[in-house]
């Protein structure tokens, strides 16, 4: 929530992409879904609008309207994005730990001088 009360003030996404993938590796490594994960990011909107309700409910300032509709659209802005960004994030190390694997699999059928690539067919 921290981080992304930086990124929605600053702008910056850096604290958010750290925070992001440091829930991504502890997280891929402990078998969730990312759907559970994006679940949990989820939880943020509905409790930043009623914040943001609380705050601009009652007040009669001309502009007041106004300025609830900016920091709706900015909030909503920011958050779509920083579950873009943990998307890209997630994929990007599932994407290297399959890489990653690969590798391991073809210099280890190299030591051995097994090529398995006539063996395995996948159907999908």
């Amino acid at each position: 929530m921290e981080a992304y009360g930086d990124y929605l003030v600053t702008g910056e996404p850096d604290t958010m992409t750290s925070v992001l993938k440091y829930i991504t590796k502890v997280r891929a490594q402990q078998s969730f879904r990312l759907s559970d994960v994006l679940r949990s990011l989820l939880l943020i909107p509905p409790t930043l609008r009623e914040l943001l309700q609380e705050e601009f409910r009652g007040n009669t300032a001309d502009d007041a309207q106004d300025k609830f509709n900016a920091s709706i659209e900015k909030f909503e802005d920011t958050m779509y994005n920083a579950v873009c960004l943990f998307t890209d994030i997630f994929q990007e190390y599932l994407m290297n730990m399959i890489n990653e694997h690969q590798d391991y699999l073809k210099k280890t059928n190299q030591k051995f001088g097994v090529d398995l690539s006539k063996y395995i067919t996948f159907k999908g």
